[in-house]
């Protein structure tokens, strides 16, 4: 649970352009991967979906839209292809988790000040819309630990427990598989919570299926699984204290139930506000949105902030005075 009212709360929101800054792909990189997967290669009417979505969705559109047809018709053939395409989408996160394990660490600079982690670790509570495995790779608690304002002493995805995987050589990201423990579900004391509210590649629930949410009927997918109904609710909880700020960190704004948690956070807290880091600046926020109390707007991509800019820099910890 969020910690009791009468002290600001910071909170992180991130999207998929925070994973960019490492070498992640966008939606529309992602398209133009998908094609590569022999799998895909094989099935032409999932590759015309993906040509004839990729401007108006992405791949989320074009899952969405051959779920639909086997939800419709649920034909061996409409089968075939809803699994043709989740397996191009997991290679697509496979693929970029060797990108991320090939990075030494994730920081862009020597100097201590400008260390990523020592920047995490000024949030009360992190939430992600990504389901790839960067901060799990390279935000090790080590590193929390030491950073200054020392606050933590690691972090931690609530509700969760490593679930057996016979495959398993390593303790790598990639190989560990997670799924949710048994209710109540808690934060461990001391640890910083890392809420991924549309669960992630390696996560399974309790009978082995993927907990991936993706596709254009992300509700009711969440609501298949009470760990995520959860999340959901942390994230409103944290956004309803009193005098919470929110940074928001390459999320476009396209999924309509995380809109309308904040939106519903703001109508019963007038005291929040909003730091966005975009480089499309406070004109790509939907309304009402756009009407929440503004602490600032960073247009520089993060590689380049922490890359050594003292001002922008500045302007970011900002958010924290």
């Amino acid at each position: 649970m969020a910690s009791g009212a009468g002290t600001m709360k910071h909170i992180l929101l991130l999207g998929a352009g925070f994973s960019c800054n490492w070498g992640g792909w966008s939606a529309s990189e992602v398209n133009d991967f998908l094609p590569t997967v022999p799998a895909l290669q094989a099935d032409p009417h999932v590759l015309q979906v993906l040509g004839r979505t990729a401007s108006a969705g992405g791949f989320e559109a074009a899952l969405a839209e051959i779920q639909a047809d086997y939800h419709t018709s649920p034909t061996p053939q409409n089968k075939a292809h809803v699994e043709a395409l989740q397996i191009g989408i997991i290679a697509m996160f496979s693929a970029m988790e060797a990108g991320f394990a090939s990075r030494r660490g994730w920081d862009f600079c020597n100097l201590v000040e400008f260390k990523v982690a020592g920047f995490l670790n000024r949030f009360d509570a992190i939430f992600s819309l990504n389901q790839d495995l960067l901060p799990d790779r390279h935000y090790v608690n080590f590193d929390l630990a030491l950073s200054q304002p020392r606050r933590w002493s690691g972090w931690n995805m609530p509700g969760l427990q490593i679930f057996p995987n016979p495959a398993q050589r390593t303790n790598a990201p990639d190989e560990t598989m997670w799924t949710p423990r048994l209710e109540p579900f808690q934060s461990d004391y001391g640890h910083q919570p890392y809420f991924k509210l549309h669960g992630a590649w390696n996560w399974r629930s309790a009978n082995g299926e993927q907990m991936l949410i993706v596709g254009g009927n992300k509700v009711a997918a969440i609501k298949e699984h009470r760990l995520l109904t959860w999340y959901q609710e942390q994230l409103e909880s944290y956004l309803s204290e009193s005098d919470s700020r929110l940074m928001v960190i390459g999320y476009g704004f396209a999924d309509r139930h995380i809109n309308d948690i904040i939106i519903r956070a703001a109508a019963n807290n007038s005291t929040m506000r909003l730091f966005l880091v975009d480089p499309a600046g406070r004109a790509m926020l939907p309304s009402p949105i756009s009407a929440i109390t503004n602490a600032g707007t960073s247009r520089r991509l993060l590689r380049d902030t922490f890359a050594g800019d003292v001002a922008e820099h500045r302007k970011l910890l900002s958010f924290f005075g």
